[in-house]
């Protein structure tokens, strides 16, 4: 009996692994942080619904309105206003709710119908209240990061090549950044690049992710094809992977498969964040904002400069290989084909459309 009831545990615990999964650990820890600031709101403003360290379900719907009035204005480290009052974006007041009905997830609880709907109601009503600020000229047109051109992507790779002191993390860093471009993907997809997960097929270079962030099952990660440019070497992908690796050296048996290496996204975040600062003045010169680029700025900037080129690809081909949804037909009638793709590839990688 003892061995089968340690197998049943066994089995158990295996199962709740599995269920974790459904959500991202870093998600999942990012949620966690909303729960912990939500129960030090609690603590502070209503000490009744918190016992210990736990917060007590069900809440009621006017508390859970209340805490999202509160994350809804931006405040320092001790929860004080900021002067003059500004409010976060829509999509942040949209975490904390997501965070509230993680808290109830993860305690096996039902939302009830009540608080579901002043959740959902409050989010549509911030939405409007967001758009009214923007029109107003209280809160910036723009969220999140700016789409960095062209130029601006060219720049870049330059500047990450002509560092000679530490020119072999340069090459790493010159890499992951004509990767993030070429690929439109998201620099934690660009770090998880493992070598199996590259491969050839005729002229072009051929990346598979098994998952992005919003394909958890991996059901619409299509192979992205990535093409040399052979009339601009400092922004090719394929010989700036080559160089990586000859640098490096062959890979010793038991050592990390990731193209990369360990923290390559936070490392790659750290050097654009001193080489934006470093060179300002030029950055500004290509009509750029400093405090607006990112990692994401790339994704959303080649995804821009493809949709506007005149007779450029389709825009579902680059729907697709952005990894964006396009609602139910999705799955159902459009599929990406590898003409599509490599037709996005090419102009990516900065080759004229008829060469």
């Amino acid at each position: 009996m003892g061995r089968k009831r340690q197998a049943d545990e066994s089995e158990a615990e295996a199962g709740d692994d599995v269920i974790r999964l459904r959500l991202l650990e870093g998600t999942r820890q990012h949620y966690n942080t909303m729960v912990s600031h939500f129960k030090r709101w609690l603590q502070a403003n209503n000490p009744v619904h918190v016992v210990g360290e736990t917060i007590m379900l069900p809440l009621p719907e006017n508390v859970c309105k209340m805490y999202l009035s509160y994350v809804s204005v931006k405040r320092d480290k001790q929860g004080n206003e900021l002067l003059p009052r500004t409010f976060n974006t829509a999509s942040t007041v949209n975490g904390y709710k997501s965070a509230i009905k993680f808290l109830y997830k993860e305690s096996s609880m039902e939302v009830s119908s009540e608080v579901d709907s002043t959740l959902s109601a409050f989010s549509d009503g911030y939405k409007r209240h967001v758009a009214q600020m923007k029109q107003n000229g209280t809160m910036s047109i723009n969220e999140g990061k700016s789409p960095v051109s062209f130029s601006g992507f060219v720049f870049l790779a330059a500047k990450a090549l002509g560092n000679v002191s530490v020119h072999n993390q340069y090459l790493n860093v010159h890499c992951f950044l004509l990767f993030s471009w070429n690929l439109m993907a998201r620099a934690a997809s660009v770090g998880s690049i493992r070598y199996d997960h590259i491969s050839w097929n005729g002229d072009a270079m051929v990346v598979k992710f098994g998952l992005m962030k919003n394909d958890q099952e991996g059901k619409t990660c299509f192979p992205k094809h990535v093409f040399a440019n052979p009339m601009n070497p400092t922004i090719c992908p394929v010989l700036s992977l080559a160089v990586l690796v000859f640098t490096r050296g062959s890979r010793r048996e038991g050592t990390s498969t990731l193209v990369f290496g360990a923290n390559a996204k936070e490392r790659f975040s750290a050097w654009l964040t001193k080489t934006c600062q470093v060179h300002r003045d030029e950055i500004v010169a290509l009509g750029l904002s400093v405090e607006d680029l990112g990692t994401h700025s790339f994704r959303k900037g080649v995804a821009t400069a493809i949709t506007n080129t005149p007779g450029g690809p389709p825009m579902t081909s680059v729907w697709l290989r952005a990894g964006w949804s396009l609602g139910n037909v999705q799955g159902r009638y459009i599929f990406s084909g590898t003409g599509g793709d490599q037709f996005v590839g090419r102009c990516a990688a900065g080759i004229r459309q008829f060469n």
